[in-house]
């Protein structure tokens, strides 16, 4: 199978901050497909969250939960959401928990008591008398990886993996999905849809994307016809066709910038006919990230940009493509580890003529919290979206005795942590 874990999410716990992966970190032990004599990293589909603003959280525990409870059943969205109509005057907690069965299960409904803030601790108040927090919602990723993992099951498997996760009746009903354009490391092989060079004009573009056609879209559409609400979709380039790269190869990047000069406007005009084709197709995109990783030279597809770089670029030839072929197309900058992000946010939004062409920064988590630098950027810049783009859990942090079939219960702890914050 391409991977061993096609469906992990990477967690970072409290105690685990003090190994951070570090920018081209290697795992210790990684498991899926070699490629070119580089070990892929062993991730999966990560969580994607959108959120225009953080939530206050806590702190939990890492343990690890046995066979006989992560195999208690889990409730459809719809199931949740019956089981707690009829309440107005009560707060219904829906309740998963260490140590019981409760896999998001409805407990007594709890009456409204004034706040008892001399006691201590935090009031959250879920009244909506103030709102701050809009959620758009949950997912996943398509990659080439996955889908050739699910394009290998039997029939009533295929769907049974696509109604658990985009199902309301019979799953948990995800609304968003980040796709890669051109290859990524979840890919077999590195390919793009225009390897003729110096073909500035993209006469020799495939519109019909047939390789993604073949893997990813069947996917992608068979998801879009489960889902009960529609699924907006996230694309992120790694990386740009080899002959606009300085370093002539998809794989890796020169710094400080991969990109040739004389690709600047080339490269944009490329996105843009990728998502041309994806909407022919009938998927159309919600949004895009500038990059995938800008700071991570990588030894799988990579690009690398400085922030000031990435802005210039963005305003002078993506931003206006995009506005010009995609009015409704939103913009993400950065899509790479919390701890710069700050950084980015200041080089990207700070400028007016720049800022225009960002509806927000996108980010992962595998540098650790830096929650600090999110309520930063949402003080000063309150009508940009943050995006939790990446989160997975490799298999080499996975609590000693874990196996696959059973998960760990740090999985849910940890990306519970770094949503809440």
């Amino acid at each position: 199978a391409p991977r061993e874990q096609s469906l992990a999410m990477r967690v970072y716990m409290p105690e685990a901050q003090a190994e951070p992966l570090l920018d081209g970190e290697k795992p210790k032990a990684v498991s899926g497909l070699p490629r070119g004599g580089v070990s892929r990293r062993a991730c999966g589909c990560a969580v994607v969250v959108v959120a225009v603003t953080l939530c206050v959280g806590m702190l939990v525990p890492r343990r690890c939960c046995g066979p006989s409870l992560l195999g208690s059943p889990i409730p459809s969205v719809a199931e949740v959401k019956a089981a707690i109509a009829g309440f107005t005057e009560c707060a219904v907690v829906v309740q998963t928990a260490y140590g019981t069965h409760d896999r998001l299960t409805a407990r007594a409904c709890e009456p409204f008591v004034p706040d008892l803030s001399v006691l201590g601790g935090n009031v959250i108040d879920v009244t909506g008398a103030t709102p701050q927090h809009e959620i758009l919602g949950f997912g996943g990723a398509f990659t080439e990886s996955s889908a050739l993992v699910w394009q290998a099951l039997p029939p009533l498997l295929r769907q049974r993996f696509i109604d658990l996760y985009f199902s309301e009746e019979k799953g948990i009903g995800f609304t968003l999905g980040r796709v890669h354009i051109n290859s990524c490391d979840f890919s077999v092989n590195s390919y793009s849809f225009d390897d003729v060079e110096e073909d500035y004009d993209l006469t020799f573009f495939d519109n019909e994307v047939a390789h993604d056609a073949r893997t990813m879209i069947p996917l992608i559409r068979q998801a879009q016809l489960t889902a009960t609400r529609k699924i907006r979709m996230l694309a992120s380039p790694w990386s740009p066709p080899a002959w606009m790269k300085k370093n002539g190869k998809m794989d890796g990047s020169d710094a400080p910038l991969g990109l040739r000069d004389q690709c600047r406007n080339v490269w944009a005009r490329y996105i843009s006919k990728w998502v041309r084709a994806y909407e022919s197709l009938g998927v159309p995109i919600w949004a895009l990230t500038m990059q995938n990783e800008p700071e991570n030279r990588a030894a799988w597809e990579a690009c690398a940009w400085t922030p000031e770089g990435a802005a210039q670029w963005v305003r002078e030839e993506l931003g206006p493509v995009l506005r010009n072929d995609f009015p409704e197309l939103k913009i993400f900058a950065f899509d790479h580890n919390k701890d710069h992000v700050l950084e980015w946010a200041e080089a990207s939004f700070s400028d007016p003529p720049t800022s225009k062409y960002f509806d927000g920064i996108a980010f992962h988590w595998y540098s650790g919290d830096s929650f600090e630098q999110l309520r930063a950027i949402r003080e000063r810049w309150p009508d940009k979206m943050l995006l939790p783009s990446e989160a997975t859990y490799e298999k080499y942090r996975w609590p000693e005795g874990t196996e696959l079939k059973h998960g760990s219960w740090s999985n849910g702890e940890g990306d519970a942590h770094d949503m809440l914050g």
